[in-house]
């Protein structure tokens, strides 16, 4: 579910946390080089040093390349991207140091790049072509005062794309201050105030005036143990964001001035969670969370005069309010299996969505504009199993199931979005695992039922794709060398041959590599 209260606007699915290892525990080294099928290659290096007490430093460099995936054969704009851009690439690099200023203050600085060109699909379901540089800078400094742990960050995102309908650059910073204490020995308090800065250039016709937007946050959180069974957690946070636009787009073209451009968005969202541990074992967990997904710079900036028609942003979007609530339940069945079981609700309501195959208003010209197309829900539950009896094996499977209800204007007349169709109602995992001394084998299955895709294999024509229900089997066998070196075989979607239609842009291939890995 949504996550906006406890880290920001636009976290309304969930949040990746991407752990790296702290240097300050031991120096190490770690590479890894891949070969396979299909023209791919990778290499990936990972390294960390302490210098003394009161420095660390830890470095990382990564470089894959592959072809691309065939297209979909009835995707006319696949094909030609295919031809046009037919392999995929991607070079990242980071570099982050850690001080020790005293024993009680810490300072950490990092710095980011990443290079990648790849075809995907737009959200539109129209097929794009995009080379994407990324950079950005980070910095904490953390003290653990008679106040609390109180941070300091700031961080800045540099973006460079180029898609093949024209360039966008784009740049974001954002300071933020928090402390984070407690009160006696059942309550945690986390207060945050937050800034961010934003700004876009006219895209993707260049002309029509840059635009960006500022934003005042303020959130606070508290956890509270009731006692050894119970505790809660409640977050709140309030955002403002302010929007604006530094020049006037074509009015031969476009419906919106600039001062038009000149909005103000305030909203409040919350995450809230009870979990209670029963003398019988086990825990129950019982969310609800309210997330917004404010509007993006597609949203409200874009501008591409066609001659006798536009497509164009709206400064008068809405944001879209995610609610979501879950009830789960978590049990040791036995020393060696693990049970989970949830059930959901969500809805969203004022869904963004891009343009479908008729204009959205006509003056000056016929204009499609991204506004809000409706409501949508998706009610569900999942259980998930794990074992790992005595002896060489392990497994684990899960089932998920969604139910999806839409309340959106007409499919393919005013809009590309159909999640009622192309939900899939049933997902199930597994996974069979044996390691014995230095050799490791794994398989693992993924069933997907059926769903009818959007496709758009030319601007205007907005169909549907109906999506078999796919069966992917993928496997992997290592063998640990020595205590530094591995080396391992890989196979994905191995029954998906020379290709599986999967989506409407890409047929899904099978693929194989081998992997050496060596630590240090």
């Amino acid at each position: 579910g949504p996550q906006s209260a406890l880290y920001g606007f636009n976290a309304v699915a969930g949040v990746v946390n991407i752990i790296t290892r702290n240097p300050n525990h031991g120096d190490y080294t770690q590479l890894r080089v891949n070969a396979g099928t299909d023209e791919y290659q990778g290499v990936s290096i990972v390294a960390g040093r302490q210098f003394g007490d009161r420095f660390s430093v830890r470095a990382s460099y990564g470089a894959s390349e592959a072809s691309e995936f065939a297209a979909f054969e009835g995707n006319a704009r696949a094909i030609a991207n295919g031809i046009a851009s037919p392999m995929f690439s991607r070079e990242t690099a980071s570099l982050e140091g850690r001080f020790r200023l005293t024993d009680s203050i810490n300072l950490t600085a990092e710095v980011t790049r990443a290079d990648s060109t790849t075809n995907e699909n737009g959200s539109i379901y129209l097929p794009a072509y995009s080379h994407y540089e990324l950079a950005s800078y980070k910095g904490d400094i953390e003290a653990d005062t008679a106040w609390g742990l109180i941070t300091a960050s700031a961080y800045r995102n540099e973006t460079e794309i180029t898609y093949s309908f024209g360039p966008l650059t784009s740049t974001l910073t954002t300071m933020r201050l928090q402390d984070l204490f407690r009160i006696g020995t059942d309550d945690t308090i986390r207060l945050s105030v937050e800034y961010r800065d934003a700004l876009a250039n006219s895209f993707p016709t260049t002309t029509n005036g840059d635009f960006g937007y500022e934003t005042i946050a303020f959130a606070a959180m508290w956890n509270h143990k009731f006692n050894s069974a119970v505790d809660a957690t409640l977050a709140l946070r309030y955002d403002n964001v302010s929007w604006s636009r530094d020049g006037d787009p074509d009015p031969a073209f476009y419906a919106f001035s600039q001062a038009d451009y000149d909005v103000t968005i305030e909203e409040i969202s919350y995450n809230a969670a009870l979990v209670w541990h029963p003398e019988s074992g086990g825990a129950v967990r019982l969310t609800a969370a309210r997330g917004i997904q404010a509007p993006s710079m597609f949203d409200i900036g874009f501008t591409l005069g066609l001659g006798t028609a536009a497509l164009s942003g709206n400064p008068n979007i809405a944001p879209s309010i995610v609610t979501n609530y879950e009830l789960a339940y978590d049990r040791q069945l036995t020393p060696s299996t693990t049970l989970r079981t949830a059930v959901f609700y969500q809805e969203t309501q004022d869904v963004k969505g891009s343009f479908g195959n008729f204009p959205d208003i006509f003056a000056p010209v016929p204009t499609y504009i991204y506004t809000n197309r409706g409501d949508t829900a998706v009610s569900g539950a999942e259980i998930a199993l794990a074992g790992r009896p005595e002896g060489a094996w392990l497994w684990d499977v899960n089932y998920t199931y969604k139910q999806v209800e839409d309340d959106l204007t007409t499919f393919a007349l005013t809009t590309a979005l159909d999640f009622e169709a192309s939900t899939p109602a049933h997902i199930l995992n597994g996974h069979l695992g044996w390691s014995e001394g230095r050799i490791t084998v794994d398989g693992y299955a993924n069933y997907t039922s059926a769903i009818d895709m959007p496709m758009q294999a030319v601007f205007g024509s907005t169909t549907q794709v109906p999506i078999d229900s796919t069966l992917s089997l993928s496997l992997r066998g290592a063998y640990e060398i020595n205590d530094h070196f591995d080396l391992s075989v890989n196979a994905q979607n191995v029954n998906y041959g020379d290709g599986e239609v999967t989506n409407s842009v890409f047929q899904t291939e099978s693929r194989v590599w081998v992997s050496i890995s060596a630590g240090f």
